[in-house]
């Protein structure tokens, strides 16, 4: 998420400098329109990115909560569960459990998908959806 600031810092800077040199008439019609072109683009693609990247971490926030629940989530065609593994918030990881057959092993919930059964959809996803 930290790509998101800078790149409205930018997209602020250049549309004052835009402004700038339109006001001191260095730019010509031409210019303006490119200049325009280009901070829509920005614009555009700065929209695009933080709408994935929401989605991104709703589904992260979604596996998170399945997980601290007790429901078994699927990461790497591996099914993890609390009873084996380990939350670590700081890294959004699943860490096995001491004295386990998952001892060290390691998944990012990034990794990781729920498993397929809608009868269990519970209401944060489904207030989630709604948003």
């Amino acid at each position: 998420m930290a790509l998101l600031p800078i790149t409205l810092v930018i997209l602020i800077a250049i549309t004052l400098l835009f402004f700038v040199l339109k006001d001191l008439g260095m730019i010509n019609t031409k210019q303006k329109i490119v200049g325009g072109i280009v901070l829509l683009i920005l614009a555009i693609a700065t929209g695009f990115y933080s709408y994935n990247k929401s989605q991104t971490d709703k589904q992260i926030f979604l596996l998170q909560m399945a997980f601290l629940r007790g429901e078994t989530i699927i990461c790497k065609n591996q099914e993890v569960n609390a009873k084996n593994f380990n939350f670590v918030s700081g890294t959004l990881s699943l860490v096995g459990k001491k004295e386990t057959p998952f001892y060290n092993l390691m998944f990012s919930l990034e990794d990781c998908k729920q498993q397929e059964n809608k009868a269990n959809q519970n209401p944060i996803e489904e207030q989630l959806e709604k948003d």
